[in-house]
């Protein structure tokens, strides 16, 4: 990457080369022409070493280097500089010139607007990030079939290698696509389902077929305007529904859309749902659904002007009927899947060659572009904490086979660590805490409210606060649960007895450290610059829930988007005790 004094060009701001083309990025610095390097060229040399710097590099690339966390972040650092930024290109009026060059060589992008400058920022690392996972001597790592750490004690945890049910077709957003020549899909104002898993960082087209005019196109995606950014949409021509749940954080989701036609639908009558559950719209355009059989089914790609999807899909399905919530939890939590109505199925489990067959029926697809078939591997995980593989490569004797022993059902808290295995190499680290629900979550916090929110008890003053949500059906007794920001001390603030929290609602503690002020405050303040805020249950032990966050800034909240949900991130809008809006834009 080059030495400390170069983050110029690790992050492609410097002027003597063109630091967009992934040949500039990588730098072999490790040699004798820099001796202060030599160490970690030694270092590099350690295959266990090795092994753990791209372990712990995945777990940040699910986490805070997430595509779209980057980019939230940069939106929010952007804004905050928005004032500022004017003011210095006054003072210094360089936008859009070229200040340096060096050695007469190429010269940096030179941008007209502060906008374009922080557009190419976030542009830039995700490409970077893409690259940077390419570089991998390791296995792909699998990835967890879910959406969220919370889960029901009797629903199967899905580990996912290739794909989630086998294999998975990987597509690079650039042309890659399959094509059903001859099959139209389900058409006019037919009842029908269409799902898949996948697993992506961007928006894009899962499967489309149709035309593309008024009522006409039957159109299943990413969203990438109006609506909750990320989202999946269905559109059929100027008419749309969007759900909420963003998808893009690169695990696998299951996502399906369903019309019950009742012989003149309706935009407003589809259901959405993502991970098994259903969708509340975050936005709807009206229009009369009447599906013309024009173009050919396509997966991975719209019918009309080039438009793509990036990354992994796999099991699409077709259904002519619309799918119970049951049946389409069957799908999402890899049970038996329904086999009525199945009038197309690509499994995309193959593991070579340019068609897709499918086991449905004879709508066999034609690929296009050149996107990589992702083979299924055996996957070893354990429950203890530990880790599949032995130091030198031998598989645990405490791992588990999950071809053979199956997801894991789990009853208590635990931490799940898996690797794929194939051709006598290793993945990367797979790792995550997962919880049984109990019943509530912490939903949002703001750790430096200046003025967004006075506390009623104290005029002018504007202290710390953490909301928890409940989204179940039935009130949860809070009663003799604690509140912590120290994960060490579990029994640091005790919520009072008698406080309930309905279903569906939200409740608010101060978290000012002055517990004289009533049962709502906590006796713990929180840390702008990063902490943890955990919920124990009543034995001070059980771990209910927890967030593990970093810098705050002034007036922002950090909550889940939509509610409940995996999704952490800046929030446009706080919204303490009612329902959170979207993550800052990105």
């Amino acid at each position: 990457m080059g030495p400390a004094w170069d983050q110029d060009q690790i992050f492609g701001l410097f002027s003597f080369c063109n630091l967009s083309l992934p040949s500039i990025w990588y730098k072999d610095e490790r040699g004798d022409s820099w001796p202060h390097m030599r160490a970690y060229h030694r270092l590099y040399q350690d295959p266990e070493f090795y092994l753990a710097w791209w372990d712990r590099w995945c777990q940040l690339r699910r986490n805070e280097f997430r595509v779209s966390q980057l980019q939230a972040d940069t939106d929010t650092k952007a804004a905050q500089f928005a004032k500022a930024q004017v003011r210095n290109f006054q003072r210094w009026p360089v936008m859009g010139k070229i200040i340096c060059t060096f050695q007469g060589t190429c010269i940096a992008n030179a941008f007209p607007t502060y906008q374009q400058e922080v557009d190419y920022l976030k542009n830039w690392m995700a490409a970077r990030s893409a690259w940077m996972d390419s570089q991998s001597p390791y296995n792909t790592p699998p990835a967890f079939a879910h959406n969220g750490n919370h889960v029901p004690a009797d629903q199967p945890v899905g580990i996912a290698s290739g794909g989630v049910r086998g294999g998975s077709l990987k597509l690079d957003g650039a042309g890659d696509y399959v094509t059903m020549t001859g099959y139209k899909g389900i058409t006019a104002a037919q009842s029908r389902t269409v799902s898949a898993w996948i697993n992506t960082e961007t928006t894009g087209v899962i499967v489309s077929w149709g035309r593309e005019e008024t009522g006409k196109k039957w159109t299943f995606r990413v969203q990438d305007y109006v609506g909750t950014m990320g989202a999946i949409r269905l559109e059929v021509g100027h008419g749309w529904m969007v759900g909420e749940t963003d998808v893009r954080d690169g695990r696998w989701h299951h996502v399906a859309v369903v019309l019950d036609s009742d012989g003149t639908p309706n935009t407003e009558e589809l259901q959405l749902y993502v991970d098994g559950r259903r969708e509340v719209p975050s936005n709807i355009y009206p229009q009369t659904i009447d599906t013309v059989a024009e173009a050919d089914v396509k997966i991975g790609a719209f019918i009309g002007f080039p438009e793509y999807f990036n990354g992994r899909i796999d099991d699409v399905r077709i259904y002519d009927r619309a799918l119970s919530d049951t049946e389409i939890a069957a799908l999402a939590n890899l049970e038996t899947p329904p086999a009525s109505g199945l009038v197309g199925h690509w499994k995309l489990d193959e593991t070579s060659g340019t068609a897709a067959a499918d086991s449905a029926a004879s709508h066999t697809g034609t690929i296009t572009g050149n996107p990589l078939w992702q083979p299924a591997k055996t996957i070893y995980y354990t429950l203890d904490g530990s880790d599949p593989r032995q130091r030198g490569g031998a598989v645990s004797p405490t791992a588990k086979n999950y071809t053979t022993n199956g997801p894991p059902l789990l009853t208590e808290n635990t931490t799940i660590r898996a690797r794929t295995y194939a051709a006598s190499k290793w993945s990367t680290l797979l790792e995550e805490d997962f919880l049984i629900d109990r019943g509530v979550v912490i939903n949002e916090f703001m750790a430096l409210n200046n003025t967004t929110l006075e506390d009623p008890q104290e005029p002018g003053e504007y202290p710390d606060w953490v909301e928890l949500y409940n989204p179940g059906t039935d009130p949860v007794d809070l009663g003799g649960m604690y509140l912590t920001d120290k994960l060490d001390n579990p029994t640091k603030w005790r919520i009072a007895a008698g406080i309930t929290l309905p279903p569906g609602d939200y409740l608010l503690f101060w978290a000012d450290d002055d517990g004289t002020q009533g049962p709502y405050h906590t006796n713990f303040k929180l840390d702008q610059y990063g902490e943890t805020i955990a919920l124990f249950d009543r034995d001070g032990v059980t771990l209910i829930d927890q967030v593990k966050f970093g810098d705050q800034f002034s007036d922002v909240s950090y909550g889940r988007s939509p509610d409940g949900s995996a999704a952490w991130g800046f929030l446009q809008t706080p919204t303490p005790q009612y329902e959170n809006g979207s993550i800052q834009p990105q």
